[in-house]
């Protein structure tokens, strides 16, 4: 382990983004993605909600900026990942 910090719930899944050096971390309640700097890695840097009940998976689409995220209540949500803002 090279960091530890407080996050505001049970963690569940993690992705690296290797062009901006950022972890999305997904949080089950409150249904949130945690961001983290890879060059900051003792705090958040920003929290993104998500708009679904206990968010789970999460994949990151590189080409189009696009977070990913399961969530338990049988959604799928897409995310812009420099914004947090939802698609349509």
């Amino acid at each position: 382990m090279i960091a530890n910090f407080p996050v505001p719930g049970r963690t569940r899944w993690a992705i690296f983004n290797p062009k901006t050096n950022f972890f999305y971390i997904n949080i089950a309640d409150p249904a949130l993605i945690v961001v983290v700097d890879a060059t900051q890695r003792t705090k958040v840097a920003r929290t993104y909600p998500v708009p679904g009940s206990g968010p789970h998976g999460l994949d990151l689409n590189l080409e189009n900026n696009r977070l990913f995220c399961a969530c338990d209540g049988k959604k799928l949500i897409c995310l812009v990942a420099d914004s947090g803002n939802s698609y349509a």
